[in-house]
């Protein structure tokens, strides 16, 4: 499907500052070293593009109407399709429509910045990760 000339300038636009906002989480994640490294290797069976996960704050969650908004913007920006709301995690699932039937990413060469930076240890608590994944936490320090 084509879009017209304003909704293609307009997902330009916010898909250049998307990437200029995964470049600066990655900077930050540099600088500010979390409590667990991650170790492993993706067996590239697109289980994290079958479920991509995005968590939302207690305070965004709560208001529907943001998770509408984040809905509608990981649809239109990034080419995800909404699964389902996890509410107990504060999540909303997606699923990536440039994985392709053998579980490849079919945009590799320019995914964004989400993809490129999966999995990332979070700066609070133990990292999750799906099963299949390839890839485990390791406390920082820790030899393994």
């Amino acid at each position: 499907m084509t879009l017209p000339l304003h909704l293609y300038l307009l997902r330009s636009l916010l898909r250049t500052i998307r990437n200029i906002d995964g470049r600066l989480s990655t900077l930050f994640g540099k600088l500010f070293p979390t409590e667990y490294k991650i170790r492993g290797t993706c067996l590239q069976r697109g289980v994290c593009c079958q479920n991509i996960a995005i968590q939302l704050s207690p305070g965004f969650w709560r208001r529907p109407w943001i998770r509408r908004w984040s809905q509608r913007y990981y649809e239109f920006v990034y080419n995800f399709t909404f699964k389902h709301e996890e509410p107990e995690l504060k999540v909303i699932l997606f699923r990536c429509n440039y994985l392709t039937e053998n579980g490849k990413c079919g945009i590799y060469s320019s995914r964004p910045q989400i993809c490129r930076n999966y999995p990332t240890p979070r700066h609070f608590g133990r990292p999750a990760f799906l099963p299949g994944c390839g890839y485990h936490a390791v406390k920082t320090g820790d030899p393994s």
